[in-house]
């Protein structure tokens, strides 16, 4: 135990002239100890505030770090299970972690360049095209133009924007072609493949043509224009009944409503965001819309009136297919479905033709049918009763390229 000492103290006093003494003046105790660890009151009372202090500062750097960007911190798991790729590419929307997902059907992809045919497996389509230049003009002058398409290890040129690409058909001799996929609008009087505004009309073949030969393409023929229909027949998508023959083959915008038409038979359309029963996809998963429907397209094919196809008599009429005794000039795959079955009834359409032996003038081929032809619409439909140089509210026309 500590001990102290006290070595002097002295208190004095004195009388003050008036006789009062003075407060007395003291020699304050001097305390000494030997214990090196005694600490004065002061001494105690800052050691207590700095450790308040220092209590303080940590209790509220730990609420801090405790509550700060949480985020950081945090973890947590979704999944997404693909159902099967029958829907194709989605351009725009991606999957979002929100909630997990089952049963998916779309993929996203930067482009809608991809085959998902095959069941649980997604490729790159087969985009090839070739092209033959017959003059030195068109070679040095770069007349066809398009995109680059990769299929494998293969690169290719492939079709211009709004183009969509056609396999090859050995029955009409056709290379593999890129057509309109919309039918052709005037755009600062250029034929455009677009889905705005409605549809180029009144205008001839003969102008048609032209326009086509502006663009460095030409107007489809009647041979192509029987590929794609050939290619669209054989398409399950494209019938009502999910299934090749099954219900109808898809008309559009044809004036009547039932399973695989509609319209109200007043005007031509335009646009993605109608009835997409206009829409028909081919065996590589390109869409085309209307080809039928909306407006009749002409092709860059004449015949006289005698050279038809014909029936049982002679004399514009329209006829269904399987009517037919005669095709003239022509042949069954120039005019028809590759099924003998498919006649108005199935959606493929009709024909409107003469025969009659004495009719020696020149008719353009028209395709597909318009807005108000109903049920005799169709994507074979073919009318052979105009002159190349008549124009009509409800004609227009598709380029190839």
């Amino acid at each position: 135990m500590s001990q102290k000492r006290v070595d002097s103290v002295q208190i004095r006093s004195r009388q003050t002239r008036g006789g009062g003494l003075e407060e007395p003046s003291a020699e304050l105790p001097i305390i000494k100890s030997n214990n090196k660890f005694s600490k004065t009151r002061g001494q105690k009372i800052k050691e207590r505030f700095l450790l308040g202090v220092l209590f303080f500062v940590v209790a509220i750097s730990s609420v801090y770090f405790a509550t700060f960007d949480k985020k950081d911190s945090q973890a947590a798991t979704f999944s997404w299970v693909q159902g099967d790729w029958s829907l194709g590419a989605n351009l725009s929307a991606i999957a979002t972690y929100t909630l997990n997902k089952t049963g998916w059907q779309k993929f996203y992809s930067a482009s809608d360049n991809i085959d998902h045919s095959t069941s649980n497996q997604i490729t790159l389509k087969n985009s090839a095209v070739s092209v033959t230049h017959t003059s030195d003009a068109d070679f040095n002058g770069g007349t066809t133009t398009g995109n680059i398409k990769i299929s494998g290890d293969a690169v290719s040129l492939g079709c211009p924007e709004n183009y969509i690409f056609v396999p090859a058909n050995a029955t009409y001799g056709t290379n593999a072609f890129c057509v309109m996929k919309y039918e052709a609008k005037n755009v600062g009087g250029i034929a455009t493949s677009q889905a705005d505004i409605t549809p180029w009309v009144n205008i001839n073949q003969t102008a048609a043509i032209a326009e086509c030969a502006k663009t460095g393409g030409h107007l489809i023929t009647n041979n192509e224009w029987m590929t794609i229909a050939r290619n669209v027949e054989a398409q399950p998508a494209n019938w009502t009944g999910n299934a090749v023959g099954n219900g109808i083959l898809k008309r559009g915008n044809v004036g009547i409503t039932d399973a695989a038409s509609y319209g109200a038979g007043t005007a031509a359309n335009f646009g993605t965001d109608r009835d997409t029963k206009a829409q028909l996809v081919l065996s590589n998963g390109e869409t085309i819309w209307d080809l039928s429907g909306n407006v009749w397209e002409w092709t860059n094919d004449t015949i006289q009136g005698k050279d038809q196809p014909t029936g049982s008599s002679t004399g514009f009429a329209w006829r269904e297919f399987n009517a037919l005794t005669t095709y003239g000039t022509l042949s069954y795959d120039k005019v028809r479905p590759a099924n003998s079955a498919y006649i108005s009834t199935y959606g493929a359409g009709k024909i409107y033709s003469d025969g009659t032996v004495s009719n020696t003038t020149t008719y353009a081929f028209l395709r597909g049918g318009s807005w108000y032809n109903g049920a005799t619409a169709g994507a074979f439909t073919l009318s052979l009763s105009y002159a190349p140089g008549i124009s009509y509210y409800g004609v227009g026309f598709r380029c190839v390229r």
